[in-house]
């Protein structure tokens, strides 16, 4: 809810201004994106009484326009996660970590008018995870992925030089992870290859829409 009055109310304020936006090319772009989902489940297993999930992500790209309305860049992103379980003994579990990653973007623009924009965007990531729980012996984490993922969008020229954008990150993507984890006071280690196509098209969608941003330079 807060996010659809975020977005209303900053287009709102945009039909008061001027924008003529041209996506020509040599254009250089700059810009962000932040994205949150929460989840919250009762009662999901016979051992977990309660669940909850927080994670966000965090975009930061730069890029050129190629050729008008066709933009090649790279992007920097950081992926904070935190979950919460409690079980049926009412002993809470803590799990947290993080994605650090570095990618290739390429994304076409089709303009609608008034200053109005689809977009679609392809990226190709490569992506570092670290993360801890404290479930018994503390088990910590380690990993390296790589995605390919597609993000569609609606951007508007709320200035002549910035675009405002609701996306949906990742609502198309195949990834493959390689993961190990090292539980404390034990010798072993547990390593893990694991190869999935998946999808955001699910009855939360209008829970992962990210608001960003575009400076045209």
């Amino acid at each position: 809810m807060k996010t659809k009055l975020l977005v209303t109310a900053a287009l709102l304020f945009s039909v008061f201004l001027t924008a003529n936006a041209q996506i020509e090319k040599g254009t250089w772009i700059i810009g962000g994106q932040a994205a949150y989902n929460q989840t919250k489940n009762d009662a999901t297993t016979p051992m977990i009484t309660d669940q909850k999930n927080n994670a966000a992500v965090f975009n930061v790209s730069i890029g050129t326009a190629i050729r008008q309305n066709n933009i090649l860049g790279i992007a920097l992103i950081y992926a904070p996660q935190k979950s919460f379980y409690t079980n049926n003994s009412a002993t809470q579990i803590d799990l947290k970590g993080h994605t650090k990653g570095v990618g290739v973007f390429y994304r076409a623009y089709k303009q609608l008018g008034n200053d109005f924009y689809l977009f679609g965007q392809g990226d190709a990531l490569y992506s570092n995870l670290r993360s801890t729980n404290n479930v018994g012996n503390k088990v910590s984490i380690t990993g390296n992925s790589g995605s390919i993922s597609f993000t569609p969008g609606i951007s508007y020229a709320v200035l002549r030089n910035v675009h405002m954008e609701l996306a949906m990150p990742g609502i198309l993507g195949i990834n493959y992870s390689k993961t190990k984890s090292d539980t404390e006071g034990v010798s072993a280690q547990t390593n893990q290859e694991a190869f999935n196509v998946y999808t955001n098209l699910n009855s939360g969608l209008l829970e992962n829409f990210g608001i960003g941003f575009k400076i045209f330079l």
